[in-house]
């Protein structure tokens, strides 16, 4: 090869100059193209700027009067007129409080609203009507009860910001409080802020024509335009002063296009011009919001930039163009200069490459790898033995032949590399997949003489793990995004949380404070919460004489021993002043380390409470317990003399040796009718007293109403036939379910029932009992044929002791049988109530919840055996030692024993001769007093108890002390029964042959 003069200059210099000329069009066509891009990232972010400032003005300014509507709330003046509904006091009030916030916070509007949602006073009207509001913020917050704060547009084209919020006394709503300001003011103010012009358009469809040309009459805009002239989108401000192109292009797309940024040129100026839909707090499309900036400046310095760059390519370039010049031509010299030495130089290197070649050929064939070599015309010149395997083929079958007709599949997945490799005549390196092998391949193309060879690698376990390890990368890297984004959106909503709170809150790390809110400082009486950060909650804030403990307490929170811990300790405020304080410690994590959330609150009012309520139950239980000691000894008081008096009649009615006469039969029925009923109020007094203080014991269970009522109707029996009264039983036994009751209390409710209806019934009137469900309650009804009772009356049918104008009748009884029934019903969750016609009679209920099942049969009780027809064999005598101090009782119980003939009766007035009698007789029963002088009765029972010989004695109690707590502790004491007074006597005779007989079977 030989280079005549001056070729290299003509060969090389023209490309390189037009190499140049086209860099650099490329250059300005990239320089424009980035001067734009800026432009508008510019425009973008003024539009941006001017929607966030937009957003946070309204944010900022409902913030405002959010804290001023607390502030307002707390006014108690304010909350009275309020209340009051004095709007003249009212007004009086807020008016001078309306001129502050209109000359300080840009706030125009201050309205008090009742609770039904009607304006009350709107203090920039005071003079309007007490109508419903239309307000949509308004109804928001009477909807749900909670702060609300949105944009208003009015009907008369006033775009307002309103926030309203209940008002509340007591934890009672008494009303709303609302504000409100204009927003075209803020909309000024991002305008002046960012040098920029924004207009509001509202669409007239949103307008009402009188409001519009009321508020032109009345008020600051009375430069509006007419409402036959206005256009479908009304400019409110800013309008007036456009240029006409500025005027015409607006109108051509306000209120036609909805979201648009666009470039005008008016005259010598250009601007950028945004319109964007403007809405109201309903999310309802009301207008646009438009923004102009002014780009004209901007343009004018990218033109001047562009000639600049220009200028100065062009002087480069031709700088470069005659160094090239000179530059090639000593570069021809020095190639002619060597090309007789390269000449000889290529000679040797053929030599050496035919040397080479079959070294080449060797590795070629051994190359565990697909390799085949292909001419510049792409015949096929070489294929080693691992791609003959691999395509099925022999060499000699494919040698010479064309690559694309042999392997057409193979050339058309590999055909870029391959054609860039014989293209540059330079390696090249490519990944693909060839579906045929099913194969990943690195695809490696290099040139060769007089052609390239091409290398396929099978890459596809690396392809896989690559692929896994991509896919496992993505998946990481999405959960740290979301992970990421989860703890920003976690933080800042801790931090408004945290802001928001009535409750102290502080994150404290290594033992300084961190946050602290605005409560936390309030409570340690610091003005601000940035004055508590850094310092240690616990040396600062905590009494002296609880830090052992407290640091003990932070220590195992922060290594997570303990989750969270809550302490009552004493607080110090920053003037000294001690105060109760809870204190909830959390642990959390607080960027990355471990961290404690400090809740504290003011527990003084708590805890004075907590020690006014122990000194109330205190005092409560002191005068439950004064009110059972009196009780008891009550009826000990009352229950000792009843039993002389109702003993004494018994026997006196039943002496088969002297026998009373008429008149005196009926003097004894009327001691006992009166002991009776004397005995029955005891009883009841007892009962309603027990069930008062909440010492009644109830044992629900499932029971059968339909045997309950079988026993009381056969006990009431009696009675209704001396009354001429026909007692109809309805209570069928089929279908009837069980109720869950305690049986005890059940049977006395309807045995009370059943009373009063034979003893306000009339003479041969009727009294029935029935059953009924209602839902899942099974109701009993007794129903009279009585005088009934009157609405008046009614009202008072439960109360205690009150028997309706009974008291003067012949008809015997309490009155607080009925306040017992419904007392006991409501423990036992059931209901109780009565319906009556006066003249026609009345009808108890009481309902209990069904358990489930029904009765099938009905077993009627087993009598009562007549005690003496048992009585031990004839020669066989019992000794009873009955231990009293009252001289009737001991004389009753004498006249009861002499009546049976195998008895023998000791007697003995305290517990100390009753003791010596006991050893020296060994009676078969001992009958205890308890309230004796000395010893009293549980005190004997237990020196009995002591001795060998006495241990084993049964011993009955026998007490005026006769309510529960009474008998069951005289039961736990080791009592064998507790007898009461009066003493029924058939009930001893019981008790005793009862003992008689287990000895005897012993």
């Amino acid at each position: 090869m030989s280079l005549s003069n001056g070729s290299i200059r003509k060969n090389v210099l023209f490309p390189i100059v037009v190499a140049m000329v086209v860099l650099s069009g490329m250059f300005l066509i990239i320089l424009d193209i980035e001067n734009t891009t800026e432009l508008n990232e510019y425009l973008e972010h003024t539009r941006n700027m001017a929607t966030r400032m937009y957003q946070n003005r309204l944010k900022t300014d409902s913030d405002l009067m959010f804290a001023t509507l607390d502030a307002l709330e707390q006014k108690d003046e304010l909350r009275q007129a309020f209340a009051a509904r004095n709007r003249g006091d009212l007004l009086r009030m807020a008016s001078p409080l309306l001129d502050m916030l209109r000359r300080d916070s840009h706030i125009s509007h201050l309205n008090f609203v009742l609770p039904d949602g009607r304006k009350f006073l709107a203090t920039h009207s005071p003079h309007s009507p007490i109508l419903p509001t239309t307000n949509p913020v308004l109804q928001a917050v009477v909807q749900s009860g909670k702060p609300a704060y949105g944009v208003r547009l009015g009907q008369d084209g006033f775009l307002g910001l309103r926030a309203a919020m209940p008002w509340k006394a007591d934890g009672h709503l008494i009303g709303y409080l609302e504000m409100g300001g204009d927003v075209e003011q803020i909309i000024q103010e991002v305008a002046d802020t960012l040098q920029l012009r924004m207009m509001v358009f509202i669409h007239k469809k949103y307008l009402n024509q009188k409001a519009w040309q009321q508020e032109g009459e009345t008020s600051r805009r009375q430069n509006r335009m007419g409402w036959d002239t206005l256009p479908l989108s009304v400019p409110l401000k800013g309008y007036s002063d456009l240029t006409p192109e500025l005027k015409l292009f607006l109108a051509d797309r306000v209120g036609l296009v909805h979201d648009m940024a666009e470039s005008v040129a008016v005259g010598p100026r250009m601007f950028h011009v945004v319109i964007q839909p403007l809405e109201n707090m309903e999310g309802a499309e009301v207008g646009d919001m438009v923004i102009l900036t002014d780009t004209t400046d901007r343009h004018a310095a990218l033109a001047r930039t562009r000639l600049w760059v220009m200028g100065g390519i062009l002087m480069v370039a031709g700088l470069l163009a005659v160094g090239f010049w000179f530059y090639l031509g000593r570069v021809e010299e020095t190639i002619l200069f060597t090309e007789e030495n390269l000449l000889q130089a290529h000679m040797e290197w053929e030599q050496a490459l035919k040397d080479n070649q079959q070294r080449i050929q060797e590795i070629f064939d051994n190359n565990p790898d697909i390799l085949i070599a292909v001419d510049v015309h792409w015949h096929i010149t070489h294929v080693n033995p691992k791609a003959q395997q691999a395509l099925g083929l022999t060499g000699g079958e494919v040698l010479g032949h064309d690559l694309w007709d042999t392997f057409p599949e193979l050339a058309s997945y590999f055909f870029k590399p391959l054609k860039k490799a014989m293209a540059n005549m330079a390696l090249v390196v490519e990944e693909g997949f060839y579906p045929p092998l099913n194969s990943w391949y690195s695809v490696r193309a290099f040139p060769i003489r007089n052609g390239i060879a091409v290398n396929l690698l099978d890459i596809t376990s690396q392809k896989n793990a690559q692929a896994e390890l991509t896919r496992h990368r993505a998946n990481l890297e999405r959960l740290v995004e979301e992970r990421t984004d989860n703890l920003k959106k976690s933080e800042e909503r801790f931090r408004n949380l945290m802001e928001w709170s009535l409750q102290g809150v502080s994150i404290v790390q290594h033992k300084r404070m961190l946050f602290t809110n605005q409560a936390m400082a309030d409570l340690f009486g610091f003005d601000h919460p940035e004055e508590m950060t850094g310092i240690d909650p616990l040396d600062t804030l905590v009494a002296p004489e609880y830090l052992p403990r407290q640091r003990e307490i932070r220590d195992e929170v922060l290594a997570g021993l303990s989750v969270s811990h809550e302490a009552e300790v004493e607080g110090v405020r920053r003037d000294g002043t001690r105060f109760w304080l809870m204190m909830l410690r959390k642990r959390v994590v607080w960027e990355g380390e471990p961290a404690i959330m400090l809740i504290a609150s003011d527990f003084t009012g708590r805890k004075k409470a907590e020690e006014e309520l122990q000194s109330a139950k205190e005092a409560a239980e002191a005068a439950s317990h004064a009110k059972s000691q009196f009780l008891s000894t009550m009826s000990h008081d009352l229950r000792t003399p009843l039993n002389a008096i109702l003993g004494f009649a018994q026997l006196m009615e039943t002496d088969p040796e002297q026998p009373l006469t008429q008149e005196q039969t009926e003097s004894v029925a009327y001691i006992k009718k009166g002991g009776a009923l004397l005995l029955n109020l005891i009883d009841e007094v007892l009962d309603l007293a027990k069930i008062e203080s909440g010492r009644i014991h109830l044992s629900l269970e499932d029971v059968d109403p339909v045997d309950v009522v079988y026993e009381l109707v056969h006990m009431t029996q009696p009675m209704a036939v001396k009354q001429g009264i026909i007692l109809d039983n309805r209570f069928q036994v089929e279908g009837c379910p069980l109720v869950r009751v305690d049986r005890t209390r059940f049977r006395q409710i309807v045995l009370n029932f059943l009373s009063n209806g034979v003893k306000y019934n009339r003479q041969g009137g009727t009294l029935s009992i029935l059953w009924e469900k209602t839902g899942d309650r099974l109701k009993v009804l007794v129903r009279d044929t009585g005088p009934g009772i009157s609405p008046e009356s009614m009202k008072e049918l439960f109360q205690p002791f009150n028997r309706l104008g009974a008291e003067g009748s012949e008809v015997e009884g309490t009155g607080i049988g009925l306040t017992i029934s419904k007392r006991l019903t409501e423990l036992m969750g059931g209901e109780i109530g009565a319906e009556s016609q006066p003249g026609r009679g009345s009808t108890f209920w009481v309902a209990f919840p069904i358990s489930g099942g029904t009765t099938e049969t009905l077993q009627p009780e087993t009598p009562t055996p007549d005690i003496r027809a048992v009585l031990p064999a004839a020669g066989t005598v019992h000794t009873l030692l009955y231990v009293e101090d009252n001289p009737a009782n001991l004389s009753l119980m004498e006249k009861i024993i002499a009546r049976l003939p195998h008895y023998r009766l000791i007697t003995a007035h305290n517990g100390e001769i009753g003791l010596e009698l006991a050893q020296a007789h060994h009676p078969d029963v001992i009958l205890m007093d308890i309230n004796l002088p000395g010893l009293n009765g549980f005190q004997a029972l237990e020196k009995l108890k002591e001795n060998p010989s006495t241990r084993d004695i049964p011993v009955l109690a026998l007490s005026a002390n006769a309510m529960a707590a009474d008998i069951q502790k005289g039961l736990e004491a080791g009592f064998f029964d507790y007898l009461t007074k009066p003493l029924k006597i058939p009930y001893l005779e019981s008790v005793l042959e009862k003992i008689v007989t287990k000895t005897q079977k012993t």
